[in-house]
């Protein structure tokens, strides 16, 4: 199924807004069938700071990875970051990530952006216990303030 077109905010300037289409996807679903079918798919330890259907955060064992990672593209598309490989993210969602706590060289990221909605998945494996990841994924609003050029992250 041909996914919703992700757009990329080019120019903002003066109340001038350029919108160009950056690529489509092959995804399919709501952010918030993403996090449903991940917990009823996966057997996983969720912890606490988990809220409802926008942000999830649990541990899950390395044998169902590949399954993770077929669920996460389903939703988000391939990972903007794969294990083992660099990459150079939008300034919006480096925010994201770094408010997470950034990205270590083995771990994945996965992202969908909509509008000012971002949904994401963080895949971080344990390096104190290889048999376990820990997923972070969630929903996050970007709402711009136009005066001063920056941005606000939102949950």
């Amino acid at each position: 199924m041909l996914g919703t077109p992700r757009f990329m905010l080019v120019d903002c300037w003066k109340g001038n807004l350029l919108v160009i289409l950056k690529d489509f996807l092959l995804v399919e679903g709501k952010p918030m069938d993403m996090i449903e079918e991940i917990k009823e798919t996966l057997t996983m330890e969720i912890r606490p700071s988990s809220v409802g259907l926008e942000y999830l955060e649990a541990v899950v064992n390395k044998k169902d990875l590949e399954l993770l990672n077929s669920l996460l593209e389903k939703y988000l598309g391939p990972a903007a970051k794969e294990s083992g490989k660099k990459v150079n993210l939008p300034r919006e969602i480096q925010k994201i990530v770094d408010s997470l706590g950034g990205l270590r060289n083995g771990q994945s990221f996965f992202y969908r952006q909509d509008g000012n909605k971002v949904t994401y998945a963080a895949i971080w494996p344990w390096e104190s216990n290889p048999d376990k990841i820990t997923l972070k994924s969630g929903v996050i609003k970007l709402a711009n303030d136009f005066s001063g050029g920056r941005s606000i992250l939102k949950r």
